[in-house]
């Protein structure tokens, strides 16, 4: 009896979306926000951080490439 409410608690879950986690590549702390305000309603929510941390280390790599520390 157990496993049918869990089973149908998962089932009620959703997936992360693209949006949030295309959000959450272009402005990482988006991502961190959506990972800690979704964490109980999505089945996958550390898709929001690891979009969180390619943004951030992407952007990191940008500054680096283009020599615009200072700026």
């Amino acid at each position: 009896m157990a496993d049918k409410i869990n089973d149908t608690n998962q089932q009620k879950k959703k997936n992360a979306g693209c949006f949030g986690i295309g959000c959450s590549v272009l402005f990482p702390i988006v991502g961190i926000f959506l990972y800690f305000i979704q964490k109980k309603s999505v089945n996958d929510p550390s898709a929001y951080l690891y979009g969180a941390l390619i943004g951030f280390v992407g952007g990191l790599l940008l500054r680096a490439i283009t020599g615009n520390w200072a700026n």
